[in-house]
């Protein structure tokens, strides 16, 4: 694979941030199972590059959050849906959803606690 280096200084990742919240609102409101996979592959490659600019930037710049709530929010996207999630209102899956979020939220907490 080709390596490709792109100048990301002018980048404001406070709206990149707002922008991803946006992004993720549109996947739990959307009624399509292939419209949500299509904008859940434009998350990964958000989170592709908030992760290799972190690097560079440091995680304040990047992501503004501390680093267990950016885990959680990303793996909050990952969770697997009953098969029926698609037909549902927008708001019981965003309920869903943000079960889902909290529940994966105490548990990285409690796995924090035990380091």
């Amino acid at each position: 694979m080709n390596e490709l280096n792109i100048n990301m200084s002018n980048t404001d990742w406070k709206a990149l941030r707002e922008q991803k919240q946006d992004l993720i609102q549109t996947i739990a409101d959307t009624h399509s199972k292939a419209q949500a996979d299509s904008l859940t592959g434009i998350l990964h490659f958000i989170d592709h590059i908030q992760d290799e600019a972190e690097g560079e930037l440091g995680e304040d710049v990047v992501f503004g959050l501390p680093t267990i709530q950016v885990v959680a929010d990303i793996q909050s996207t990952r969770f697997e849906v009953p098969g029926d999630f698609f037909s549902w209102k927008s708001h019981e899956r965003e309920s869903y959803l943000q079960k889902q979020l909290n529940n994966h939220k105490a548990q990285l907490e409690n796995y924090e606690e035990i380091d």
